[in-house]
């Protein structure tokens, strides 16, 4: 992912979720909790 992707989709993710500011978006991020990811390495 480029410098120029990073930087439209950081401009545009307080739009889409109705928030003001970076701290506001952490705070939704750390309440939403840690995500389940599968392990790349197929569990080994």
């Amino acid at each position: 992912m480029g410098v120029p992707t990073v930087k439209t989709h950081d401009s545009r993710i307080p739009a889409t979720f109705g928030l003001d500011n970076r701290v506001r978006i952490a705070l939704l991020v750390h309440g939403a909790g840690p995500l389940d990811l599968p392990d790349p390495d197929g569990g080994a």
